[in-house]
């Protein structure tokens, strides 16, 4: 369905979803890449790069200034509170359980927050 819709611009986590995102693209659109949680190894066939003259740009928000920071938290905060966006949480672990949690994190590749 993406892919017929044709999209302007698209955001991706990594892996084959970026590729995905990619082939789902219209003509000059962008792909905005957001992190590696879904893999940091990617394949990606260049031939949706050229013929869509499309283009992927990444996006760091250790890198921007401050008050961008704060006002993302700002934001998010807000939707939080109000239950227009939840979490996903795939597990929870006591303080005293943190190296079994981070185990669970690398081993299981768990979809959502650990």
């Amino acid at each position: 369905m993406a892919r017929a819709l044709g999209a302007k611009h698209a955001i991706s986590s990594g892996g084959e979803v970026l590729s995905e995102a990619l082939g789902a693209l219209a003509l000059g659109g962008s792909l905005t890449k957001l992190g590696y949680s879904a893999g940091r190894q990617i394949t990606i066939d260049v031939t949706d790069l050229i013929w869509k003259r499309a283009s992927i740009k990444s996006f760091s928000l250790f890198a921007q200034p401050q008050i961008l920071w704060s006002e993302a938290w700002k934001a998010i905060i807000s939707l939080l509170n109000s239950g227009a966006i939840k979490p996903i949480v795939a597990k929870t672990f006591p303080l005293a359980e943190a190296a079994d949690a981070l185990r669970y994190l690398v081993e299981g590749r768990p979809f959502g927050r650990v």
